[in-house]
């Protein structure tokens, strides 16, 4: 009995291994840029093999700016939770100018019943979640860029990729998501929100 209960408790730590090792090189390959094939069935052509070129400046640029606004967002989220008053207009629209050159410009807040769109919608949900919490902390960033129909082709204001961002954050006793987007243009600077005093 009792061998069969080591057998038993080695296959089970061989299964959570073999998933943990499996998950591990999902996250590799998609980190990595992994490789894709596409081809149309019937044109006599072999698939073509398609990925990201690893480090890429564009890439290079989004993750840096996506940290920077991750460490903004948080020191925000801190002092919305020592917040103990309700968030008013006036509160609302300071809120909304600090946010207004990242991907959080128009954002999502999931309440954990349905989705806020807006800072205007979002900020009194979010501060009831959060209030009072002694430590809020940003447990995951994440971005998918997608590459878009060239808009106003030629000027400044062409868009080429939009980069959906999505950040995991908890206060006790909960977690919580945001989403975003971040425009990218041809002529575009990635930059970090600027702290305002």
């Amino acid at each position: 009995m009792e061998k069969a209960q080591v057998i038993k408790g080695w296959g089970t730590a061989a299964t959570v291994s073999a998933m943990v090792v499996c998950l591990a090189a999902v996250g590799v390959l998609v980190l990595c840029g992994a490789q894709r094939t596409a081809g149309a069935a019937g044109t006599g052509m072999p698939p073509v093999s398609i990925q990201w070129q690893p480090q890429s400046t564009l890439e290079k640029l989004v993750v840096a700016k996506i940290l920077e606004d991750g460490k903004f967002l948080k020191s925000e989220l801190d002092k919305l939770a020592r917040k103990t008053d309700k968030p008013d207009d006036t509160y609302k629209k300071a809120w909304k100018d600090k946010f207004k050159s990242s991907h959080l410009n128009n954002p999502k807040f999931w309440t954990g019943t349905e989705w806020k769109k807006g800072w205007d919608d979002i900020l009194e949900p979010m501060h009831e979640k959060i209030k009072g919490s002694s430590g809020v902390s940003i447990d995951a960033l994440s971005g998918a860029i997608e590459y878009k129909e060239r808009a106003n082709q030629g000027s400044e204001t062409e868009i080429d990729a939009m980069i959906k961002i999505t950040v995991f954050f908890s206060a006790s006793p909960g977690g919580y998501i945001l989403e975003g987007e971040l425009l990218h243009r041809r002529v575009c600077q990635i930059e970090p929100i600027e702290p305002k005093p």
